[in-house]
């Protein structure tokens, strides 16, 4: 009995030392054979959801193995791969929000870049331009498509040295920028958007070519609100080219310079009271407007 115990507990060793040797055999046959795994393709995929693409295939291969001078790395073992630092340096773009990289059972690289989304175009001074995104980047104009967005001119702040007046202006931008993005008609109406050196704003219309002038206001609803019924008034009128200035920088109020007293130096204007529904224009000599600019 004591024999029989000894034989089962020796067939017992033998047989996990079996399984362990056979467990270890296939660990380092797939290891062996992980390294033996060669890279067969690269894909790149850029996102374009927001309708355009700001960044080149060729550039991101460039830019991850210039020693290839953006030739595909194929035929390298899978392990030379770092992704992790592939992918900070993918990101290293300016235009490229995010990056993920990964091996498919197919032993293709993939290399998914999302872009950061543009709110608007800015020219500074000097005619140099840029977009600019929801977290104050600038993102370099390039070749490679066209955006249409509003347009800021006379604009540029240093990304580094960001004051709070930068940032307080940058964000009446952006706002501005989204609410005329959403209007067709705002669009196609207004040419571009100028900020000052007060950091108040004003923009030229492309129908009836005046100024309107949006001071340091940031409550666009209600500002365009009001020229909305400015111009419905000027539609029933048929008098778009009649003002050189339009100013709603005052409350529940529109100012109207015309462009015949303005060169004969007289001060003639109309006014638009917002606070009615309907909304009318009455031509009046005045040499103050009543409201307060904001």
């Amino acid at each position: 009995m004591a024999n029989r115990k000894k034989i089962f507990h020796v067939l017992s060793i033998v047989t996990w030392a079996l399984i362990v040797s056979g467990v270890v055999f296939v660990l380092v046959s797939a290891v062996q054979k992980e390294h033996n795994v060669i890279c067969k393709e690269v894909v790149v995929t850029i996102d374009q959801s927001h309708g355009y693409k700001m960044i080149d295939e060729n550039e991101i291969l460039s830019s991850l193995w210039p020693e290839t001078k953006g030739f595909l790395p194929k035929e390298k073992n899978t392990t030379s791969f770092d992704l992790f630092n592939l992918e900070k340096q993918v990101e290293k773009n300016p235009w490229v929000q995010a990056a993920n990289l990964f091996f498919d059972q197919q032993h293709r690289i993939h290399i998914n870049i999302e872009q950061k989304i543009a709110f608007a175009r800015i020219f500074n001074s000097e005619g140099n331009s840029y977009y600019l995104d929801s977290n104050y980047y600038l993102l370099p104009v390039k070749s490679n498509d066209v955006i249409s967005l509003p347009v800021f001119t006379n604009f540029y702040f240093n990304p580094i040295k960001k004051s709070k007046e930068d940032s307080n202006t940058i964000s009446r931008i952006l706002s501005l920028s989204r609410f005329i993005a959403a209007d067709s008609f705002l669009m196609a109406q207004i040419e571009s958007v100028n900020v000052n050196p007060d950091n108040t704003f004003e923009f030229v219309t492309q129908v009836g070519n005046h100024r309107v002038m949006l001071g340091l206001r940031d409550d666009w609803e209600h500002l365009f609100k009001k020229l909305t019924a400015m111009y419905s008034t000027m539609l029933e009128n048929d008098s778009w080219d009649n003002y050189d200035l339009v100013d709603l920088r005052f409350k529940d109020q529109v100012v109207c310079i015309r462009k015949s007293f303005l060169s004969s130096g007289l001060d003639n204007s109309m006014q638009i009271d917002s606070t009615q529904t309907t909304s009318l224009i009455v031509d009046t000599m005045i040499t103050k407007p009543n409201g307060k600019p904001k």
